[in-house]
């Protein structure tokens, strides 16, 4: 998968911008504030429909201007053109000229995995962070992950809500007897996903660490993942039959698969609470490439990856040892302030007054 061309519209500080990708390493360079991450915040919208710099993308529309406008020509199997509209009104986006229903179906057809400079914090931040980037990435792969998680979160803020009702225990208990299957199959696919990508992030931890370190993810979830969904569900019931009264003190629900989370382990240690800024650092960028690579090998399609900013802070042996392992990968957009040596062999894209220039023509 790749991008050939990205139009913008009225776009942070763009007015109208047309530029042409190669398929393999694109070094979008210059100054602070010119509009390097703009380009790399575009393409993440057209994946997940959401970016990766605000949280709310009208955020996004040029100031003094009613809507902004993304299109994209992309070379793969599932997708030609994706056109993406934002306004006040909301979010319109077209995939081959046809208007889709949710936006959600979108991280399926434009896979994408972005690092940005926030993403070194992954493992220091609140568990919301990292239950984000799990349902994210599985949302990527996994149609009835997307559709599990769906369930699971309407259920919630229906419990939520008969909680502050104070509504008979029996009655929520109804609805407890189908949130517990549901979080069986949710929890099973979210383990598989973790082991297969602790593999591919042990293999780039270590190949750029410079010590014999052992690092593992440990996944954290209120019940074990079971075998036997039988056992696992009654397990469920027992648990959260034993928090009605907590539950319905706090208006809430205080147990349950969404508050998961998972951990950097470094040598058996929380690395959030041992690890450097710099070992913080390479983990964060290792979890993001053992990704990508984990992505392809279950879509077998090479996503496109997004890294902002991602030199800053990495000594010339660390941008050695990540320019080996791109080498891997599809197509590539990194974000800097110049490009140096270690990436002379890439396609550079110069920004300056809110223009796109390409200055090389290696690639």
């Amino acid at each position: 998968m790749e991008i050939k061309k990205l139009k913008l519209t009225n776009f942070r500080n763009y007015n109208s911008l047309t530029v042409e990708f190669s398929p393999f390493i694109n070094f979008i360079s210059g100054d602070n504030g010119e509009g390097k991450t703009n380009i790399l915040e575009a393409i993440s919208i057209l994946s997940l429909g959401k970016s990766f710099v605000t949280s709310q993308e009208i955020n996004c529309i040029k100031i003094q201007e009613e809507y902004a406008y993304i299109e994209a020509e992309i070379n793969s199997d599932k997708v030609k053109k994706i056109n993406f509209v934002i306004s006040p009104l909301g979010k319109k986006v077209t995939l081959n000229g046809k208007e889709i229903k949710r936006i959600s179906e979108l991280s399926s057809k434009c896979l994408t995995v972005t690092f940005s400079p926030k993403d070194v914090r992954i493992f220091k931040d609140s568990p919301l962070e990292r239950r984000k980037f799990i349902n994210l990435s599985l949302s990527m792969l996994s149609k009835t992950y997307m559709n599990l998680l769906k369930q699971y979160n309407e259920f919630i803020k229906k419990r939520n809500l008969l909680l502050k009702q104070e509504i008979d225990w029996l009655y929520i208990l109804t609805l407890d007897e189908q949130i517990a299957p549901l979080s069986y199959e949710i929890v099973k696919i979210r383990t598989e996903f973790m082991k297969n990508l602790e593999m591919k992030v042990k293999q780039i931890y270590k190949y750029f660490a410079l010590d014999e370190s052992e690092i593992s993810l440990y996944y954290k979830t209120f019940i074990p993942f079971e075998s036997e969904k039988k056992e696992y569900v009654k397990k469920f019931l027992e648990i959260i039959k034993q928090n009605y009264e907590s539950d319905l003190k706090r208006k809430s629900s205080s147990k349950g698969i969404h508050y998961d989370d998972f951990t950097f382990l470094l040598n058996g240690n929380d690395i959030s609470i041992i690890g450097s800024q710099g070992q913080n650092r390479i983990a964060s960028l290792a979890l993001k490439l053992g990704l990508a690579s984990l992505v392809e090998n279950i879509s077998n399609d090479k996503p496109i990856l997004l890294l902002d900013d991602v030199l800053s802070e990495l000594d010339d042996y660390h941008q050695q040892k990540l320019v080996e392992i791109l080498k891997n990968l599809g197509q590539i957009f990194i974000s800097g302030n110049e490009v140096n040596k270690t990436f002379e062999n890439c396609v550079e894209y110069k920004v300056s007054n809110h223009e796109v220039r390409r200055i090389t023509k290696n690639g």
